[in-house]
């Protein structure tokens, strides 16, 4: 009898798809009974739900069935339709989420309709990644504090999209995270990045700005590429900093910016710039003069000059991985 995919052992499986995509596996799953029994548990390690899914799940008490299996197999949860109501309404940590529920559960992500202050009357010792999703279902800034996990005592990623940070040192939190993703996130004065690593536990950070976001311009974004984290940069060990879908306002990459980035970090051991754009004459400096003890990954459009010194519309994309141990 010859072997097929599915009879391969689970570890190969796990290398075969972690090249695969989730809508992959479900209809690779859809072809036959055989293949939907062995491939269950890979589909149902990740549940996009609605608040009202959660809550029926949180219901059914029997023993067998899809409920049972999905608890079991869930890794991460995404809880898809923003609502306010359950958001403070439910112990969504403490009860709908908890460990005994979703005994493999690790991640989750909420679509959220309110401030992060719902946050801290939750208490969870078994998520180790949140992800909170700004809904923006009014006009108004939806603000975040760290202090608001403290409760989430084995929390060590958090990603956040399009939320507002203002609060000062005096709130110090107690969360160590070692992850940070912010996406489209913005602060204003005297708030400082550096409040997120308070105990130097923070080993990646990644920010990412999208579809023309002015914030990149502002004083505040400026400054943080001047002098990032004061007093609280040597746990930095990745860094990331790029530009997703801008046709204007994109940043210019300097030399300074560049060699603060460099020197500031004096730790780092892998740098990643994408979506800026640059200048052929920045280029050749950066390539003739820099030397570098840590791979710093470039993805940026470099726009091209004419013999009048005039930039031209095109530009050329300068993809490459700076090295050099000198």
């Amino acid at each position: 009898m010859a072997i097929t995919l599915i009879d391969l052992p689970s570890e190969i499986l796990e290398l075969i798809f972690a090249y695969a995509t989730r809508k992959d596996v479900k209809n690779l799953a859809l072809t036959c009974h055989r293949y939907r029994q062995r491939l269950i548990s890979y589909i149902m390690r990740q549940l996009h739900v609605t608040w009202a899914q959660i809550l029926e799940l949180q219901s059914l008490k029997s023993e067998v069935g899809a409920d049972l299996l999905a608890r079991f197999c869930c890794e991460l949860i995404h809880i898809t339709t923003p609502d306010a109501y359950n958001e403070y309404q439910q112990n969504t940590f403490g009860e709908l989420l908890n460990a005994e529920t979703f005994p493999k559960l690790k991640a989750v992500a909420i679509t959220s309709a309110s401030l992060s202050h719902w946050l801290k009357y939750n208490k969870c010792t078994h998520i180790r990644s949140l992800n909170l999703i700004n809904a923006q279902v009014t006009q108004s800034r939806k603000t975040f504090c760290l202090s608001h996990l403290d409760n989430f005592t084995n929390l060590h990623v958090l990603t956040l999209h399009k939320f507002h940070f203002d609060w000062n040192a005096e709130e110090m939190p107690s969360t160590a995270i070692s992850e940070l993703n912010l996406h489209d996130c913005t602060w204003q004065y005297p708030f400082n990045l550096a409040l997120f690593n308070l105990q130097d536990s923070l080993r990646t950070l990644a920010i990412t700005y999208s579809h023309n976001n002015s914030f990149v311009l502002q004083e505040r974004f400026i400054e943080f590429l001047k002098a990032p984290f004061p007093g609280h940069l040597t746990s930095l060990r990745r860094l990331s900093i790029g530009f997703d879908n801008y046709t204007e306002n994109k940043k210019l990459l300097t030399l300074t910016i560049l060699a603060t980035l460099i020197e500031t970090f004096s730790n780092l051991h892998h740098l990643h710039l994408y979506g800026w754009y640059t200048t052929e004459a920045y280029v050749k400096v950066i390539l003739a003069n820099f030397t570098f003890n840590f791979p710093i990954d470039v993805d940026v459009d470099i726009e091209r000059q004419n013999q009048h010194n005039e930039l031209k519309h095109h530009v050329i994309r300068w993809k490459q991985r700076l090295y050099d141990m000198r």
